[in-house]
């Protein structure tokens, strides 16, 4: 934990590795989370609207175990879009960018690890 899932329009041209190492070092460096514990995954949209338009858009879905004060969670928000920004290309005319935070109930989150020792 924390999963961070990025979509965006596949017609703006990311450098979708730079981007999420941009991310990785946003949430490493924010000093909540351990590097190894981070998880992060883009996907790129062909059918969209954005405005009732097919204009340029990132949008980010932090999911975090509950817990975290308010202040925290914007903060992350704000670093996150920020580590977005950064990696739009410098001709991007314009961009959507969202970033929401969720909350996953420790309660009902599960985590299985699968070894298989014939590879390790």
């Amino acid at each position: 934990m924390p999963h961070l899932m990025i979509e965006y329009n596949r017609t703006l041209p990311l450098d979708t590795a730079a981007l999420i190492r941009r991310c990785h070092a946003a949430l490493t460096d924010s000093g909540c989370f351990s590097e190894a514990d981070i998880k992060i995954r883009a996907a790129a949209y062909d059918d969209y609207l954005v405005g009732g338009k097919t204009q340029n858009f990132i949008h980010a879905a932090l999911l975090l175990m509950e817990g975290r004060s308010g202040d925290v969670k914007k903060q992350l928000a704000e670093a996150v879009a920020e580590s977005l920004r950064a990696a739009l290309p410098a001709q991007t005319a314009y961009c959507e960018i969202t970033v929401e935070i969720r909350d996953l109930a420790a309660e009902s989150y599960t985590k299985v690890y699968c070894r298989n020792e014939a590879y390790v």
